[in-house]
């Protein structure tokens, strides 16, 4: 299969963005950065340089309680702003995967002018060497006359399977 690096976020079956990988990503982002964020925190607070260090999220010397909530409210104010950020860049890329159909599709029509403008033997020579599901979906918008005369340049047993491809209609149809 030919697959490119953003249909990893599509699901399979109803052809939306998936939610649920972004969030898996998030969740194991977290898990990994912030033990080390907590201690490099924890270190600044106990005597290294803190002139830049927020506030500290080490758990206090003495058991006070109140210091172990705010310290505790502190913690749930970052999740809160962190996971708000990842929704809003979850929300953009949403976004911009329901925009990748079209330019999909506006991409596919100016290359099947391309093939119009072939001649029958450039364009068989050409659709011969590409790969078959994008040769069908070329064939299938170009011009009926100039598709045959196409498909009578090349190689039998290559038309035979193209056009054997052309016939089932199911794999170009979205599954809900």
């Amino acid at each position: 299969m030919n697959r490119k690096l953003w249909t990893i976020f599509i699901c399979l079956v109803c052809q939306k963005p998936e939610r649920l990988l972004p969030v898996l990503f998030l969740v194991a982002w977290l898990s990994v950065t912030f033990p080390y964020v907590l201690s490099t925190v924890c270190a600044q607070s106990t005597g290294g340089d803190t002139s830049a260090a927020p506030a500290p999220v080490c758990p206090p010397a003495s058991g006070n309680p109140n210091g172990e909530e705010e310290r505790l409210r502190a913690l749930q104010a970052d999740i809160d702003k962190k996971i708000a950020r990842y929704n809003d860049i979850l929300t953009r890329l949403e976004e911009l995967l329901s925009k990748v159909p079209e330019a999909e599709a506006a991409r596919l029509k100016s290359i099947v002018k391309a093939y119009d403008s072939m001649s029958a033997e450039d364009a068989s020579k050409n659709l011969s060497e590409i790969d078959e599901d994008l040769a069908v979906k070329i064939l299938l918008k170009m011009n009926n006359r100039k598709a045959g005369a196409a498909l009578g340049q090349m190689d039998v047993k290559k038309a035979a399977s193209l056009t054997e491809k052309m016939s089932t209609i199911s794999k170009f149809l979205p599954v809900k």
